[in-house]
């Protein structure tokens, strides 16, 4: 451990000397420098096992979240033109980033107040920003525009905003034309075998840095826009929604139930649950109930499934109350799509999810190789499906004991270059089996 923290020193002594001896380049030599240290530095990132050592170079994460989109080329083009500085020339007003507002839908460009939060600008003035606070929905009409057809500027940079970190190379921080370098992911045979006969270790065998962000500011900011997207490509919706279909007719069978008589809970929902279209509220004829917990309450009420919901972060403490605001033994099946990969805390909301399931309950944990790497944990960063499935296979088996060993299938194994996904799931134990870890 003391040679790994050396060596992590050593890395981040090397990575404050690099950025720091860009400004003393000549301007011919630093844009060159800049974006071919971009295309190392995205790669030795993925590599690093916590991010532990770019954590000491300052002002570096907020760096990188600078880095998506025509900001790479703002930063590569700053010693070009002198524009930041004192008593060089400015950039031209045609040549500044802009965005669209999230309240009135209206382009605006970027502006020297803004210099160092431009990332985090939603609104165009104060009075759109006021106006948001009175009630109004910022972006969801101009999201919902793009579901129906053509995506929006603002949907689109959400979009690829997702990367495919570990099955492929962000490139296009610097160099255009090589958008992805995406190698194949591992076969079928491979990913299922990750949880075959596993020799689990004693304890919980994660770190706090193995939960380490690179944006670490709440993510009631980060979901305050509602994003209706969808996260994967139509391939992997429709397998996705095929095995949520194939699940539930299952696990109705082993409660004596009809499927549309099911209580599900959706956790980290948003405006589409992947749920047969059975469960619609305009089609449903069952007592079953779907209830969503998710983080933007615009999405929340657009799911044409859910019967309630619960805007809620989970990454947050909320004191004695539980994690989960549902009572013991509330549902049938518990239900994570896409979203795995952010949770700071997954062994006690998986703990709570079991809590909230009835015994012989299932839970059904789906995930891809796409994520908003600022958000994602740095335990998910950088690896392949096979140790994805048994990361999430053991925050199953170290929830307090309470479900019996985990199972995964892959939904698509993206060989034909297409997204890839995958499921874990497991079934809450009867109370008499339940052996504390």
């Amino acid at each position: 451990q003391n040679a790994s923290e050396a060596a992590e020193r050593h890395f981040a002594r090397l990575l404050t000397r690099l950025f720091a001896g860009f400004w003393f380049m000549p301007n011919c030599l630093r844009t060159v420098a800049l974006l071919g240290s971009i295309t190392m530095l995205s790669r030795a990132y993925r590599l690093a096992p916590h991010g532990a050592a770019w954590r000491r170079v300052p002002g570096l994460a907020r760096g990188l979240r600078s880095l998506p989109g025509h900001s790479v080329a703002l930063w590569a083009r700053r010693g070009r033109d002198g524009a930041d500085r004192k008593g060089g020339k400015h950039r031209k007003k045609g040549d500044l980033p802009t965005k669209t507002c999230a309240t009135c839908g209206k382009p605006f460009a970027w502006r020297k107040k803004w210099a160092d939060v431009w990332d985090d600008v939603l609104y165009c003035s104060e009075r759109c920003r006021r106006h948001r606070k009175k009630g109004a929905d910022p972006g969801v009409e101009s999201a919902m525009q793009s579901v129906r057809g053509g995506m929006t500027r603002s949907a689109q940079y959400h979009r690829r905003d997702l990367v495919t970190l570990g099955l492929s190379v962000p490139m296009a921080l610097a160099v255009a034309p090589m958008a992805e370098a995406k190698i194949k992911p591992p076969s079928k045979e491979e990913v299922e075998g990750a949880l075959e006969d596993v020799d689990w270790e004693e304890s919980w065998p994660y770190s706090n840095e193995d939960f380490a962000r690179l944006d670490g500011t709440s993510d009631n900011e980060f979901y305050e826009v509602p994003r209706f997207v969808q996260h994967v490509d139509e391939q992997a919706v429709a397998a996705m929604r095929a095995y949520y279909e194939k699940s539930i007719r299952k696990q109705a069978a082993a409660m004596g139930k009809q499927a549309e008589d099911l209580n599900v809970l959706d956790l980290c929902s948003s405006w589409t649950s992947h749920l047969p279209k059975s469960f619609s509220l305009a089609e449903k004829n069952g007592v079953g109930r779907v209830s969503g917990l998710g983080m933007n309450a615009a999405e929340l009420q657009a799911n044409d499934v859910l019967n309630d919901f619960v805007v809620r972060n989970l990454n947050e403490g909320h004191g004695k109350e539980a994690l989960l605001p549902y009572e013991d033994a509330t549902f049938d099946m518990v239900l994570c799509s896409l979203s795995v990969d952010y949770l700071v805390n997954p062994q006690a909301v998986f703990t709570d999810a079991a809590r909230v399931l009835k015994p012989g309950g299932a839970i059904h944990i789906v995930f891809g190789d796409r994520l908003f790497i600022t958000k994602a944990v740095s335990l998910w960063t950088g690896k392949d499906a096979v140790t994805h499935a048994y990361t999430v296979g053991s925050y199953l088996h170290f929830s307090n004991g309470m479900f019996a060993e985990p199972k995964v299938t892959v939904l698509r194994d993206g060989q034909d270059g297409k997204d890839p996904l995958y499921a874990v799931s497991a079934i809450r134990k009867e109370p008499q089996l339940l052996v504390p870890l």
